[in-house]
């Protein structure tokens, strides 16, 4: 990403020279490079923030297995079977394959670089 701003405040400073030299054609030149450039960075904004969620989402994932597997435990000794048999067999199975996708989809990031593991959410979890 620095790359690119600094490529911009280069076409930018091209461009100011250009201007003192009264050089409208490359100004113009210059001024469509510029657009580029902002639009490369917006891209890689955009696909950084898309991609910010996907952790977001992975975590929020984590949380609810983790607050639905306390439930479980929570029903079984109140005898409430009904209860965890539905949490264990239908909505915990649900999470476990939203976790999976969304881990997998991380390995495919190009601007966020992240390794979340249960591991690694649950040590930072445990710190909090």
């Amino acid at each position: 990403m620095k790359d690119l701003y600094d490529q911009k405040v280069k076409l930018e400073y091209d461009k100011y020279i250009s201007l003192k030299d009264k050089n409208s054609t490359n100004t113009k030149e210059i001024d469509s490079q510029i657009e580029i450039v902002e639009n490369q960075i917006a891209q890689r904004i955009e696909t950084f923030e898309s991609e910010k969620q996907i952790i977001k989402d992975l975590i929020d994932s984590y949380n609810s297995l983790s607050n639905f597997k306390s439930k479980v435990k929570e029903y079984e000794k109140d005898n409430n079977i009904s209860a965890s048999y539905n949490l264990k067999n239908s909505i915990i199975p649900q999470i476990e394959k939203k976790i999976k996708d969304l881990s997998d989809s991380i390995n495919n990031f190009k601007e966020y670089k992240a390794i979340v593991t249960e591991d690694i959410f649950k040590k930072s979890s445990q710190l909090i």
